[in-house]
Order: C-alpha cells, then structure tokens, then sequence
C-alpha cells in the first residue's frame, strides 16, 4: 500500500507552521513517543490535540512551533 500521513490537513498544517513546503514528512503519533534531537530542529503539534514537551521547557500548545535545542529530549 500507498504510505504517508492519515490526516494530511493536519500534516499540511504542521508543514506551514513550521514553514516547510507541502509533502514534508511528519510523524503521526497517538502518543508514549521519546526522541532526542541530534541537532536544532522545529516542531508543532497538529491534529488531535496531545501533550508536547521539550526538555527543559514549559509544555507546548497545540499548532505553536517551538525549537528544540539540539541534544533534547522531546516527548508526545
């Protein structure tokens, strides 16, 4: 089968807000992921709302980017 995003709103969403053009990839979750940057990069969380942490930070809104400093940990 065809792979790619099940919510490709959400996903052309997420690509906007973190001004990637359309098709980027994303990384569709429904939660328990655990990643650690290895170098600066943006996220947003599109949707079904779900809690976003970047270590060392407050928790993020749904739909606000926000940089993760290389090195983080980064949790859905």
């Amino acid at each position: 089968g065809r792979g790619g995003g099940v919510d490709l709103a959400a996903l052309e969403l997420g690509n906007r807000l973190v001004g990637n053009p359309p098709g980027h990839a994303g990384i569709e979750t429904s939660g328990g992921l655990v990643v650690r940057a290895e170098r600066a990069l943006m996220v947003v969380v599109t949707g079904s709302p779900c809690d976003l942490g970047v270590e060392g930070g407050p928790p993020v809104a749904w739909g606000a980017p926000v940089v993760v400093p290389a090195g983080a940990t980064v949790r859905i």
